[in-house]
């Protein structure tokens, strides 16, 4: 394993040191793992910081959804029927949602569903 140009070389015996050393007796072992590793590490934090973000704006909508139904019902004096809400919710893709962040629950890393 090289060191950039512009990084200074880790004194011999320095937790920097033994870190290079381990990663490239890993490198031995397998060639691309530290470097595929870390590209997918940027990647998961580039896309979870997104997703914040978006099921942020999510439950602020979300609510405001079921505010509206209350005040659809209140104005119209007629109940919005569950079999209704829900085709509807399904015609929006909401009651997708719940779904698709159980799949991301099962896909996170420290879960027992990863075999070598």
């Amino acid at each position: 394993m090289r060191n950039r140009p512009h990084e200074p070389q880790p004194p011999v015996g320095s937790s920097a040191w033994d870190t290079a050393r381990l990663a490239a007796q890993i490198a031995l072992e397998d060639p691309d793992l530290c470097s595929d590793l870390r590209r997918t590490a940027k990647q998961a934090i580039e896309l979870a910081k997104r997703l914040e973000g978006v099921l942020g704006r999510f439950a602020v909508l979300e609510a405001r959804f079921e505010h509206t139904i209350r005040k659809v019902e209140t104005t119209t004096g007629q109940v919005v029927e569950e079999e209704l809400f829900a085709q509807l919710t399904e015609r929006l893709g909401v009651a997708q949602v719940r779904p698709a962040l159980e799949m991301l629950q099962e896909a996170h890393p420290d879960t027992d569903n990863v075999t070598i």
